[in-house]
């Protein structure tokens, strides 16, 4: 037996249809019919990568990675997945784009969408030094040393 199909392996959802043919028979009557073959959407998962980042006052950010077939290129849209301050976040994929988007089931709602990530506090040292300051002479500037946030510390005299 033979048949003809409307279906191309990798091709979009949808519905497709099979033809049989080519049997024959001396004392029997063969009467073919179409048959259907139905392409469902693939349900989606995504692999994130960044779990935790110390802070250094730049902006950190997750990504996701989509599990597709055939190399389908999928573009995510995010939500909550880039922060400069410290803290916990939940990042989540709100869509999903691309030419072969439609192929993949996303809700939003898989368990994979969706990523807890945190940016921690980060040590942080401070060094002030004063070179050549003699007694009874005027208060020096002095240098201050941090491994960041340096723009941030100030300096108070005491009398």
């Amino acid at each position: 037996m033979d048949y003809e199909y409307t279906y191309e392996q990798y091709e979009n959802i949808g519905e497709y249809w099979i033809i049989p043919k080519g049997l024959s028979a001396d004392n029997y009557e063969i009467v073919y019919e179409e048959g259907k073959l139905t392409v469902k959407q693939r349900p989606i998962t995504f692999e994130w990568i960044g779990d935790s980042f110390a802070y250094d006052g730049t902006e950190k950010s997750v990504l996701a990675i989509a599990e597709t077939v055939n190399g389908d290129i999928l573009y995510l849209v995010y939500d909550n997945d880039k922060a400069v301050d410290t803290g916990a976040y939940t990042a989540k994929i709100t869509a999903v784009e691309g030419n072969k988007a439609a192929n993949y089931h996303f809700t939003g709602a898989e368990e994979t969408a969706t990523h807890l990530w945190e940016i921690e506090r980060a040590q942080n040292s401070v060094s002030l030094n004063v070179d050549g300051w003699v007694y009874g002479d005027s208060a020096k500037e002095p240098i201050i040393t941090a491994s960041f946030g340096k723009e941030s510390a100030s300096i108070t005299y005491a009398s």
